[in-house]
């Protein structure tokens, strides 16, 4: 199975995190799977947090995810 990023469509791959043209994606076999990259993770959990903690809004967005992120199991920090 593939998992494809549903924000920035980067793909995982063994290497890591990686933008595959729609031609190569759609060369590879198995279904497509949607998920975050570990970027787009990360500023979704700081948009979050901010809409949930205001006073966290004067934290860079990166930063103002890692307490959500600490919650996750195996979340990349």
């Amino acid at each position: 199975m593939v998992t494809q990023c549903c924000v920035c469509k980067k793909v995982h791959m063994p290497e890591g995190w990686q933008n595959l043209t729609p031609l190569r994606l759609a060369a590879m076999n198995g279904p497509i799977s949607h998920g975050y990259c570990p970027e787009c993770l990360a500023k979704a959990l700081a948009n979050i947090e901010s809409l949930v903690n205001p006073t966290a809004a004067h934290q860079e967005k990166d930063t103002a995810a890692i307490p959500l992120l600490a919650a996750i199991p195996g979340a990349v920090r």
